[in-house]
């Protein structure tokens, strides 16, 4: 018999945000609210650019301003986001990660955002692809199902180029699994389409859940992320359950 359900997810007042944590020189930190339009810019300047089907689609739909900050700060308002600080350099935003909640009470509230963003949807429409077939609410654990009323969906991690290479990205993703246990969020899962996101996770005890290989998606009946590969093969959907220290 399933659980009964919770409602859908809000940060309890009783985990403020504030710091998360120290990696070198770097203040790991929920994102303040005066720095919001700063990490948005930075998702715009990064990640956006960077990311490879992202990369790909733009070259024949670009995504808008309007809809790239309805989309962040969508996943912005669950309070769950954090960043990175470089302490030596002028409090300079150095990494970004954006994430969000889904709740099994309501697993289709974020989407209800998403459909509306015109310039994106043939990215959603790949990222719904990935999760088909999947339950993101029901967790593998050795030979048991574990049901999870919160997931923890990361949405886009970003480092300054000039910080890659440090382990700031598995920093900001230690800090986030940590913050989420916290607040009682049971569970991750996201899709990474890269090989270099994707060791990121894989080596902090996640799971891999669905692989789906850029040369079988197709548009229309065309393969669009052929040319991803290589050095990139596949998206991975990974995730796994998040316990408290």
């Amino acid at each position: 018999m399933r659980q009964a359900i919770m409602g859908t997810f809000v940060r309890s007042p009783s985990v403020p945000k504030g710091v998360r944590g120290k990696f070198s020189t770097f203040r790991i930190e929920d994102i303040p609210d005066d720095k919001r339009d700063q990490a948005i810019q930075h998702m715009k300047d990064y990640f956006f650019k960077d990311e490879p089907t992202t990369q790909v689609l733009e070259r024949t739909t670009l995504l808008t301003d309007e809809d790239i900050n309805a989309f962040l700060n969508n996943s912005l308002n669950d309070n769950v986001s954090l960043c990175a600080i470089d302490e030596a350099n002028n409090d300079e935003i150095a990494g970004v990660t954006i994430l969000r909640v889904s709740s099994r009470c309501d697993p289709h509230r974020h989407e209800k955002v998403d459909s509306k963003l015109k310039s994106m949807q043939r990215l959603f429409h790949f990222l719904h692809h990935c999760h088909e077939g999947i339950d993101p609410f029901t967790i593998k654990s050795g030979s048991k199902e574990v049901v999870v009323d919160h997931v923890l969906e990361p949405m886009g991690l970003s480092v300054s180029p000039k910080y890659r290479g440090k382990g700031l990205g598995q920093a900001l993703i230690q800090a986030r699994h940590k913050l989420a246990a916290e607040l009682g969020i049971g569970a991750t899962m996201g899709i990474y389409t890269s090989i270099y996101s994707q060791a990121i996770i894989l080596r902090q005890g996640m799971e891999m859940v669905k692989e789906i290989s850029y040369t079988d998606y197709k548009e229309d009946g065309k393969v669009i992320f052929a040319e991803l590969n290589p050095p990139h093969p596949s998206a991975k959907v990974i995730g796994g359950l998040l316990k408290k220290d």
